[in-house]
């Protein structure tokens, strides 16, 4: 068992994790800066019981030395159970989904690699979250999470969400490979 000073800390990078990092959706007037290298991430993201999880986006190319805890990129907020339409601004590059956090749960997820290109509307595909509480701990729990490709249903819903966007910048699907099904990822804190 971590010493209490440890075990702080710990608490402490779940707490940062899970409260600094996420993203509102983009408003339905957003303009991309033209001096910014920036695009769009468009997902769906499918969880039966959000509250306090959040999945975690890095950036690949600025996370290599971050260890255990990289620094995040972008969070979803406000999502709600069923299907959330996620539409975010974030710098050019390559980025993955890492992990899932809640306030003192810590799961490792595997690489689903995403580029961000410049200007456009980039699908990530479809992550679909389900969660099983296995106990009265806030940590203990059973994820399985699948990520596959429904392009054109996400095409479809953003062009009733964000009409004037879908019209402005040109979407590419930007889902990296096939349909992959995980379950239960490493848990840090079991």
């Amino acid at each position: 068992m971590p010493g209490k000073g440890r075990l702080a800390g710990i608490c402490f990078c779940c707490l940062f994790l899970s409260s600094c990092y996420t993203r509102a959706n983009v408003q339905k007037d957003f303009v991309l800066s033209e001096q910014k290298a920036e695009g769009f991430l468009l997902m769906l993201v499918y969880i039966n019981q959000p509250e306090g999880w959040q999945p975690g986006m890095i950036h690949r190319e600025r996370s290599r030395d971050y260890g255990p805890f990289p620094r995040p990129a972008a969070g979803f907020e406000n999502l709600k159970p069923g299907e959330n339409l996620i539409l975010i601004s974030l710098p050019e590059g390559m980025y993955t989904f890492r992990y899932m956090t809640r306030v003192f749960a810590y799961f490792e997820l595997e690489d689903h690699i995403l580029e961000i290109k410049r200007r456009l509307i980039n699908y990530g595909g479809l992550l679909g979250i389900y969660i099983q509480e296995t106990g009265k701990s806030p940590r203990a729990a059973d994820i399985e999470y699948v990520y596959t490709d429904e392009y054109e249903r996400a095409a479809a819903l953003l062009s009733i969400a964000y009409p004037e966007l879908s019209w402005r910048y040109e979407p590419r699907n930007a889902f990296s490979g096939e349909m992959k099904i995980y379950r239960n990822p490493q848990n840090y804190f079991r």
